[in-house]
């Protein structure tokens, strides 16, 4: 799979995830201290967060595993 193929996996899980909780772009970037432009770019697909950041961003929305934050099947382990 190519990193593109990530990036959109990744960016679709987190756009459900924060939806799921009820939670915005915005909440993310400040309760997380990451720029609002880097969360943009994970949202979009640009960009995958760097693996602490993927970690924090399982804590935050309750994922036991970050990996499942990359697998195109997440909503059958939610």
């Amino acid at each position: 799979m190519h990193i593109k193929d990530y990036n959109n996996i990744f960016s679709q899980n987190l756009s459900y995830l924060l939806l799921k909780n009820g939670k915005k772009q915005i909440d993310l970037s400040k309760d997380l201290k990451i720029p609002k432009s880097t969360v943009s770019s994970w949202c979009c697909g640009k960009r995958m967060p760097k693996l602490k950041n993927l970690s924090n961003i399982a804590t935050y929305l309750s994922i036991d595993n970050p990996i499942i934050l990359l697998d195109e099947n997440l909503k059958n382990f939610i």
